[in-house]
């Protein structure tokens, strides 16, 4: 018997039973096999959606002081009072979670030879968050829960005893007042294209400004260098694809404990 388009009617068929636990089988397999490579890629999307973001923020502070040419124009990253030491006064830092771009109050010129710095300048002081003019962003960029920003120094020109080089991780200059230490919470971009220099005496190497950010689960960090204080407007912010071997003068394997060894410095 024919049906109406011509071919042979068949009766319709299903999964057999050993057909069905094949398929559930290879689906339970692939859910074992892809559960951890996915946390994983969530961890991974952390860390870069914040350095995403934060790029993005330096590129643009950088422009905005140039094209402004009477003020710095700082990028502020947000932390949780309970990681810094001595506690901040109200004010100084933006709220966790949170990147935010405003012009500052600046001075022409300091001790140091750099030709703008915030109000205060080197040597005192330094809380530019508290000299803020206006914001240049509608909303602040806000980041994911667990990831950690700071700003300071990074190495990779020194050797350990066996003549391993390594990447290791400073703060800035900064004081311990009363205020709080803020330093490493913020970077600010000049009207010439550079930062305001930090740690003028030492030496080269120290001019750079670089920005750390970590997953505090993971271990995940990528280090961004911001740019060059006070010596040259030739360096543009970029991302160090290297992994920390050091903080301070600590030995680091376990990435975990990174935020154990920043704040411990």
């Amino acid at each position: 018997m024919k049906s109406w388009c011509g071919r042979s009617r068949k009766s319709a068929t299903g999964f057999t039973l050993v057909e069905l636990l094949v398929v559930l089988f290879i689906m339970v397999l692939l859910t074992v096999v892809a559960a951890p490579l996915f946390s994983q890629m969530l961890k991974s999307s952390r860390v870069e959606t914040t350095v995403n973001a934060l790029y993005a923020a330096f590129w643009s502070a950088r422009s905005q002081a140039q094209n402004y040419q009477n003020n710095v124009v700082g990028v502020f990253f947000g932390e949780n009072p309970t990681n810094m030491n001595p506690q901040p006064v109200s004010g100084v830092v933006p709220p966790q979670g949170q990147i935010q771009v405003w012009t500052c109050a600046i001075q022409w010129g300091d001790s140091w030879g750099n030709g703008h710095s915030p109000a205060g300048g080197y040597g005192k002081d330094w809380h530019p968050y508290k000299n803020l003019v206006r914001p240049l962003l509608v909303q602040p960029i806000t980041y994911p829960d667990n990831v950690r920003i700071s700003a300071g120094h990074f190495f990779d020109w020194e050797f350990d005893a066996s003549g391993k080089r390594m990447f290791r991780w400073f703060y800035p200059a900064y004081q311990k007042s009363a205020i709080g230490e803020v330093k490493r919470h913020h970077t600010a971009f000049c009207p010439d294209g550079t930062i305001p220099g930090w740690g003028g005496t030492w030496g080269y190497q120290h001019s750079y400004q670089w920005v750390l950010v970590w997953d505090e689960t993971s271990g995940e960090h990528v280090v961004i260098q911001a740019g060059e204080g006070g010596r040259s407007s030739s360096t543009r912010p970029r991302i160090v694809c290297r992994a920390l071997t050091h903080v301070g003068v600590t030995n680091v394997t376990n990435y975990t404990k990174l935020s154990a060894a920043v704040d411990g410095i």
